[in-house]
């Protein structure tokens, strides 16, 4: 039988997500910043996910694929992602096994099954707000809650959620019967820029799916008078399924001159389009953390979008609150937006907000407190 590593020793870590490493997403970005602090000291850490259908965006150390991905067309559009099942001889023995979107059928969610670590952990970075009409995966996930319930609070020894909102919607799985923690994520702060004011950089930086709210950005755009965009960029990277009916948008509305789509990019590149911009546009409908905002407040962004209710966490004391409009209010989306076109003091007051918010967030933090948690609980498991 495994017994606990103590406190000095280096731990054996499997993160372990259920998102195709070839493609972008939140998700990858963190367990790749957590990998990058746990190895700085020294614990060994080894990725598991999906079989990567393109080259990694991520260079992980070591990365095992453990199961094949499937596309499926549904008659109404909804375009699922399927993991196949876990390969055989797969095991996970790991000192910790943590899981990232633990709910996924046949991969992250068989997991904890099959898994001889020590310890185990469950980590959720989305949210829905329940008055709101979710999405298809949203629906399955919801309905799915009561069946799975039973399962969790046995084979997991420990649970984190990246903020209070995501922590309410999957907290009825454990019922306070294992031990849980809110870890937010975290931020480089030695990444912000200054902005040049020649020309402004608008960014929408997403997937393309409804609930990050491509289309209602660009209807925004069409509501701006031309002589105020006369000198400005405008930014889409991002894929998915809204694409080609956000080309079609553009086009209807002769915004092929200022708007550019960038396709899917991934870590420098990226990170590249963030520096550039001086302001970015969030009309989410729903979040778990909000990664990208924290990205975009390190370099410097203005941010403009619509509240949800994650943002009253990661935009802690947004000096312009205003600036964040309910969501699906495309005019006031684009009153905004005006005005901070219009308004170079604005943007530069909320530059020294940023600046100040971030020494709130770091990965470093985030990963200290991660390690602490695992300790916890390996230290429940020597008893």
């Amino acid at each position: 039988m495994k017994t606990a590593a103590p406190n000095t020793k280096p731990l054996k870590i499997g993160l372990f997500i259920a998102s195709d490493p070839s493609t972008t997403g939140g998700i990858q970005e963190y367990v790749y910043r957590l990998m990058l602090e746990f190895e700085k000291q020294n614990h060994i850490v080894t990725v598991y996910g999906p079989r990567p259908e393109n080259k990694l965006l991520y260079p992980f150390t070591r990365y095992v694929p453990v199961s094949k991905t499937y596309h499926v067309n549904l008659k109404n559009g909804f375009q699922p992602t399927i993991n196949g099942p876990i390969f055989p001889l797969i095991n996970f023995n790991e000192d910790i096994l943590h899981i990232h979107e633990p709910y996924v059928p046949f991969i992250t969610g068989r997991a904890p099954f099959i898994s001889s670590a020590l310890v185990k952990i469950a980590s959720f970075h989305t949210g829905w707000e329940v008055s709101e009409n979710p999405d298809p995966w949203i629906k399955f996930i919801t309905a799915s809650l009561p069946i799975i319930k039973p399962l969790y609070s046995s084979y997991y020894d420990g649970v984190t959620y990246c903020s209070q909102f995501v922590k309410q919607n999957w907290d009825i799985l454990f019922n306070n019967k294992i031990p849980s923690k809110i870890i937010h994520y975290g931020a480089d702060k030695s990444q912000f820029y200054k902005k040049s004011d020649h020309r402004l950089n608008i960014l929408f930086l997403a997937r393309l799916v409804p609930r990050k709210g491509v289309l209602d950005f660009i209807q925004a755009i069409s509501l701006i008078p031309k002589h105020i965009l006369k000198n400005t960029a405008i930014s889409i990277v991002g894929d998915g399924p809204e694409k080609n009916e956000a080309i079609d948008l553009v086009r209807k509305y002769k915004l092929q001159t200022i708007v550019t789509f960038y396709g899917e990019i991934a870590g420098e590149k990226r990170l590249n389009y963030i520096r550039r911009a001086n302001i970015f546009v969030a009309p989410y409908r729903n979040e778990g953390f909000g990664l990208t905002i924290l990205e975009a407040i390190q370099s410097g962004c203005t941010i403009v979008g619509y509240m949800n209710e994650v943002f009253k966490e990661s935009l802690l004391r947004y000096p312009e609150p205003d600036l964040l409009s309910p969501k699906g209010n495309i005019p006031i989306l684009a009153k905004n937006l005006t005005r901070v076109l219009k308004d170079t003091k604005l943007r530069s007051r909320i530059q020294l907000w940023g600046k100040q918010h971030l020494k709130s967030f770091s990965w470093k933090k985030t990963a200290t407190e991660t390690l602490n948690f695992y300790r916890q609980l390996l230290s429940k498991k020597a008893v």
